[in-house]
């Protein structure tokens, strides 16, 4: 009989830090990765982000940033990831990806 509508909007930027570009990617096409943190990586597409029309928990990861380091001699890709509030859901209905200063997103 009733219907409600509540959207929220959520933000996450490239940075850079200490010269190192943490820059958007999906973790499962990078390699030489540290543990992922917990989180469902599945359904983010191969830029980072989570794709259009697709229904989210508090356990998706919505975002994810990777960025490269040298850890006992080897390159590894360390790996951070953004959620929803924690106890919310729905359905995404928009991604968009903007431009900002030095080339970042």
């Amino acid at each position: 009989m009733f219907k409600s509508l509540y959207l929220r909007s959520y933000g996450d930027k490239e940075e850079l830090v200490g010269g190192v570009k943490k820059y958007f990617s999906n973790p499962l096409l990078e390699k030489n990765i540290q543990k992922l943190k917990t989180g469902n990586y599945d359904h983010l597409d191969d830029n980072g982000f989570i794709k259009e029309e697709t229904y989210v928990t508090d356990n998706d990861v919505i975002t994810s940033k990777c960025f490269k380091k040298n850890i006992d001699g080897q390159g590894k890709t360390s790996i951070s990831g953004e959620k929803i509030n924690h106890g919310t859901s729905g359905i995404v209905d928009k991604v968009i990806v903007t431009s900002v200063t030095e080339g970042l997103r």
